[in-house]
């Protein structure tokens, strides 16, 4: 039997230049899995004008946040960050009445993806802008950057992305850079050219836990095998016998990341998630 049976997909995915221009969630080979922004009005593919409504005020900006849910911006008096205005905010619900599909994992993280390169699986890519700095800084630990020298820099290597359900006990962040390295409050990078630029020293706070891998999921049977990216278990609802749960997706520039500089402001991304529903590890012990 295992042998005819596949995991489940969904899809997120948007672009945006500074606002979001196109967002598309769907699922895909779904085994009856279906999508929907208010738990009522459910879709195999949601209409992108149904989320283009919410995020007509956005435009990101660079903010800070520790868990990522609670955000506050990098300058003394900042107003506070306000959803779908300054970070990327939505919930949204699954539901499916397959009972053995129920486990959701974010999962197939694609790297190293050119901007004009479409793929399935999860990332976040940019065009890039040119950015011609005009003092030395440290680019990284072991490499300089002279004054007058034109780089591109990418706001993909700066975002992140929270994720938060009723069974995860803190919200997960994702930094979907494939370049860890260049995280958090590192002294190299957009913080020692700011540095350097306005003779200001900045200390930043303590660097929250990001999670850069996802699950791995076997392909011998539908089943985690690692869980770094594991959200949530579908709940049987027996009013409406589907088996049911939401998650919260929160995606914002990280200010405090090593590429946060201001040139990223004007970049172009497309972002795109790719979740699978697997059985639970239990039905196969």
């Amino acid at each position: 039997m295992f042998s005819f049976i596949t995991t489940t997909y969904a899809w997120l995915s948007l672009s945006t230049v500074v606002s979001v221009s196109n967002i598309e969630l769907n699922a895909k080979d779904s085994y009856d899995l279906e999508l929907s922004l208010d738990g009522i009005n459910y879709y195999e593919k949601i209409p992108s004008e149904l989320i283009l409504q919410k995020l007509a005020n956005l435009k990101f900006v660079d903010l800070t946040s520790q868990d990522g849910f609670t955000f506050m911006g990098l300058y003394e008096g900042s107003e506070a960050p306000r959803a779908n205005r300054d970070y990327l905010s939505l919930q949204f619900h699954f539901r499916t009445n397959n009972r053995r599909y129920t486990e959701i994992h974010l999962t197939n993280h694609v790297k190293n993806l050119d901007f004009e390169t479409k793929s399935e699986g999860t990332y976040i890519v940019s065009r890039g802008q040119s950015f011609q700095n005009k003092v030395d800084f440290n680019y990284s630990e072991d490499e300089v950057i002279e004054a007058g020298t034109v780089r591109k820099y990418y706001a993909s290597e700066a975002m992140r992305v929270a994720i938060n359900s009723e069974d995860l006990s803190v919200p997960k962040i994702f930094d979907l850079s494939n370049n860890p390295i260049r995280g958090f409050g590192y002294s190299f990078g957009a913080i020692d050219y700011f540095h350097k630029n306005n003779n200001v020293e900045l200390i930043p706070p303590n660097a929250p836990e990001v999670i850069t891998e996802m699950s791995e999921i076997s392909s011998e049977m539908p089943v985690a095998l690692t869980f770094d990216s594991y959200l949530l278990s579908l709940k049987e609802n027996s009013e409406t016998n589907y088996y049911e749960g939401m998650i919260e997706i929160n995606i914002w520039l990280e200010g405090w990341d090593a590429d946060a500089f201001d040139a990223i402001l004007k970049d172009l991304i497309k972002i795109q998630f790719e979740f699978v529903a697997v059985a639970p590890n239990e039905l196969f012990e």
